[in-house]
């Protein structure tokens, strides 16, 4: 999920949830981290192209960040709006042109559309402050198939996360228990014994009370993430991030994708 205090800090602009439209208008009615009111009196570079792009990912810290980050500090001139989105409205928005890109748990690619890898990121066991899977610096597969692991949002946009977590797991866990709550609310309901979940390592930038973060011991335990795009856009700007974002893992983005957090709980 993409905080508000993350997309002013990088410059976006929140992806609103009114009925003013999904894209373009800037976030309100939300106060203000220091460094972010600082940015309001920097005189910003006229915006000569639009660019906007899905994320079923973190922007907490890690690869995601650092791709938009840079993006925008290279091509100051493209007016990059983001919005969270899951594998079946990324599909339906790509096709459609209301999104030109989104990076998306690898998986499944829909009809029409073209993709590249990007990075890859360690999973991140998500466990309740005084569950017997915080006992120790660590959790197995084995613990974790055991449990019931949590899903934010509905059944039918986890498809390629279900798969990409079987797989991490080695196999299916006792079940998924999809809750229609936001990704960050899912960490309190973890707190409040609803079961445990997995994360991309990014995600965990936050403070969380009431939940134990703790790595897990398996080399299988991570998650890949692809660009996908519509081949039949004629936006200059996705073509510029795509290129952007292929030479930028070339040159190590990717220096983060095994960096797994130390065994704590609550904050990161």
């Amino acid at each position: 999920m993409i905080r508000n205090s993350d997309a002013l800090l990088m410059g976006l602009m929140a992806a609103p949830t009114g009925s003013s439209g999904r894209y373009g208008a800037p976030a309100v009615g939300v106060p203000l981290p220091p460094e972010a009111a600082k940015l309001q009196y920097r005189r910003a570079p006229p915006i000569r192209r639009t660019l906007r792009i899905g994320l079923d990912c973190s922007l907490h810290w890690g690869q995601a960040r650092k791709l938009v980050t840079n993006f925008r500090k290279d091509f100051p001139d493209v007016g990059l709006t983001i919005a969270d989105v899951d594998e079946v409205i990324a599909a339906a928005e790509l096709a459609s042109g209301e999104l030109d890109a989104a990076v998306l748990v690898h998986g499944r690619i829909a009809p029409g559309l073209r993709s590249t890898s990007l990075w890859s990121e360690r999973w991140i066991a998500v466990v309740p402050d005084g569950h017997h899977l915080a006992e120790n610096n660590g959790v197995t597969v084995e613990e974790l198939r055991q449990e019931p692991i949590l899903l934010a949002g509905e059944a039918p946009q986890h498809a390629g996360l279900r798969e990409a977590i079987a797989r991490a797991l080695g196999g299916a866990p006792l079940l998924f228990a999809e809750q229609p709550v936001a990704r960050d609310t899912l960490f309190a309901l973890v707190a409040f014994h609803f079961g445990v979940t997995v994360v991309p390592g990014a995600s965990t930038g936050a403070f969380y009370p009431g939940v134990s973060l703790r790595p897990i011991h398996s080399d299988a335990a991570e998650v890949a993430y692809d660009l996908l795009w519509n081949p039949r856009s004629h936006n200059p700007a996705l073509h510029e991030f795509i290129r952007f974002a292929q030479a930028a893992l070339r040159n190590g983005l990717n220096d983060l994708s095994g960096r797994t957090p130390p065994a704590r709980s609550g904050a990161c």
